[in-house]
């Protein structure tokens, strides 16, 4: 049981405690990959422009007339630059487990991790496709809503 004297005290040091002051360094603590978040999100470590030079070049191919085709473009850079962004976390994950004698296969799929990645990897490949499908689809019923 806390004494009336530790209450106060711990009231008083609640009051210090403001949480971090800057935010923008703290809020990729919990973030690892980024290949199955909501939000679109440039890690620490990426490139913006070349991001937006990967979403211009889909963006050409696509020759947008609507404004939903500047949003597939955009949907199907994020997942583009996903899709990268967990070759590149295979490529550190099987660095991680090489070691003179060559790549530990045991300890890598025990970890779970490749397997994990390579799930995502699957899932943002058939998100990929239905993009793609979706996009041929309303493309091929443009000229009729045009009329």
């Amino acid at each position: 049981m806390a004494t009336e004297r530790q209450i106060l005290a711990n009231r008083e040091n609640a009051k210090k405690s403001t949480g971090p002051s800057n935010i923008s360094i703290t809020k990729f603590n919990a973030m690892r990959h980024g290949m199955t978040s909501k939000q679109p999100v440039m890690l620490p470590h990426e490139n913006r422009e070349e991001f937006d030079a990967l979403f211009q070049s889909i963006r050409s191919k696509f020759h947008p007339h609507h404004e939903f085709d500047d949003e597939f473009a955009l949907q199907i850079s994020l997942v583009l630059w996903r899709l990268i962004r967990g070759w590149l976390a295979e490529q550190i994950l099987i660095n991680e487990f090489t070691d003179l004698e060559g790549i530990r296969w045991d300890d890598l799929l025990q970890s779970g991790y490749l397997l994990r990645i390579q799930k995502y990897e699957l899932r943002l490949t058939n998100q990929l496709y239905r993009l793609l499908k979706n996009f041929k689809r309303l493309s091929a019923t443009a000229p009729m809503l045009a009329e």
